[in-house]
């Protein structure tokens, strides 16, 4: 979204306009059209069904969640989970001095 914002925790209207305006500049900038995105944060009740009839309304045909797990070719596309990827066991951004040294 334009702010990260959580859009299941914004008004409709705020919703709307938060992706809008997050589509509409990246298409501005790269002079493409998106056609997949991220919910901010990413977790179940960080976005709603309203969200998703946004982003289908857009032109967006896939978004993935952050829940962890994996998918079948039968799941729905705004509802997918992911495969959380870690370095040395630890959560981004790898902040470890091992590896700055």
């Amino acid at each position: 979204s334009m702010y990260h914002n959580i859009l299941g925790n914004l008004s409709e209207a705020d919703a709307k306009a938060e992706i809008e305006g997050s589509i509409s500049l990246i298409k501005q900038k790269t002079g493409t059209d998106q056609r997949h995105y991220a919910y901010p944060e990413g977790q179940p009740h960080h976005y709603t069904e309203h969200t998703i009839k946004i982003l289908k309304n857009n032109g967006i045909i896939c978004c993935p969640s952050a829940f962890p797990g994996v998918n079948s070719v039968s799941d729905n596309l705004f509802h997918l989970r992911r495969i959380i990827v870690r370095m040395f066991s630890l959560p981004f951004p790898f902040t470890d001095r091992r590896l700055t040294t």
